[in-house]
């Protein structure tokens, strides 16, 4: 049987220090909490309503797959801004990825979105990596 590890983030109560990554620990109730944090991967869809280049009103709908990075950076990240806000990440996920797509699909003509998808999607996902790798993801 494999167990499977969860990592927790712990926080000293009213301390400005940075999370703490740790596999198990005794945390003390009163000055210390422990925040789990998920790695795996979500799903997070997308339907945004853009203006291309050429002034149609496209309305696009897609699916993005995130998670946290597995390097110890990324996850000190994800955990900085999400420690105790775990409902939120999607939410945040969703509208940093539909501003990617909104700015890619402003600089496109409608006949390019729709005849070059693969250079479409290319271009969204390096507008949106930097953004996401910055929050851990």
């Amino acid at each position: 049987m494999t167990e499977t590890l969860i990592p927790l983030f712990i926080a000293l109560a009213g301390s400005e220090q940075p999370a703490r990554r740790v596999w198990r620990i005794f945390i003390n109730p009163f000055t210390q909490r422990a925040y789990p944090l998920s790695l795996a991967s979500r799903q997070v869809s997308l339907t945004i309503e853009g203006i291309s280049q050429n002034g149609i009103k496209p309305h696009l709908t897609g699916v993005a797959q995130v998670k946290v990075g597995g390097d110890a950076d990324s996850v000190r990240r994800a955990a900085q801004r999400f420690m105790n806000q775990q409902d939120a990440s999607d939410h945040y996920t969703q509208e940093t990825l539909s501003g990617s797509l909104r700015s890619i699909v402003g600089t496109l003509t409608a006949e390019s979105i729709i005849k070059d998808r693969a250079s479409f999607a290319t271009s969204v996902k390096e507008e949106a990596e930097h953004s996401m790798h910055n929050q851990g993801w």
